[in-house]
């Protein structure tokens, strides 16, 4: 396939993505999850149109990536017809995941379910209610003393 044709592909794909991203937004909170139901139908089957497309274009892993996850793709939506909000994307969870790794992955140590829920809250990405709640709380900043100082360059011949 020409590089032209993989973003026509890609640009139908997300096309179908974003409607139902943007459908569940607006028929959960209009309440018309009939409407949220035929779009969710309309999108699986415009992803495994999609799929049939690939596999006589030849692009078989493709085809059968798109086929084999294009239920799993509108949980979000299912779930928000059941009246549970999800994220439509993982980015979160694995940018917190990769986070997580990155700071508790060294040799000879253990951590303890609140050092992990403390290492959650100061990253952030649970949200800003939780860090503020934390920095108040655990941190005691009211409290925290600030040390003002002063910094002075002193150049000498042109080098610092």
């Amino acid at each position: 396939m020409t590089l032209d044709d993989r973003k026509e592909i890609i640009r139908r794909l997300k096309s179908a993505l974003y409607s139902l991203k943007n459908s569940a937004v607006k028929h959960g909170k209009d309440g018309d999850l009939d409407a949220l139901k035929r779009r969710i139908n309309y999108t699986v089957d415009v992803l495994k149109k999609q799929a049939e497309e690939l596999l006589k274009l030849g692009c078989f892993k493709a085809a059968s990536f798109i086929r084999g996850y294009s239920n799993t793709t509108v949980t979000f939506a299912i779930l928000a017809v059941k009246g549970r909000k999800v994220p439509w994307n993982s980015n979160l969870i694995e940018r917190l995941m990769g986070e997580i790794a990155k700071r508790t992955k060294h040799k000879w140590m253990r951590w303890t379910t609140k050092g992990l829920e403390t290492i959650l809250i100061l990253m952030r990405y649970v949200s800003e209610e939780s860090y503020e709640v934390f920095k108040f709380r655990m941190m005691k900043s009211d409290n925290l003393r600030f040390i003002n100082g002063e910094a002075e360059i002193i150049s000498t011949e042109g080098e610092f």
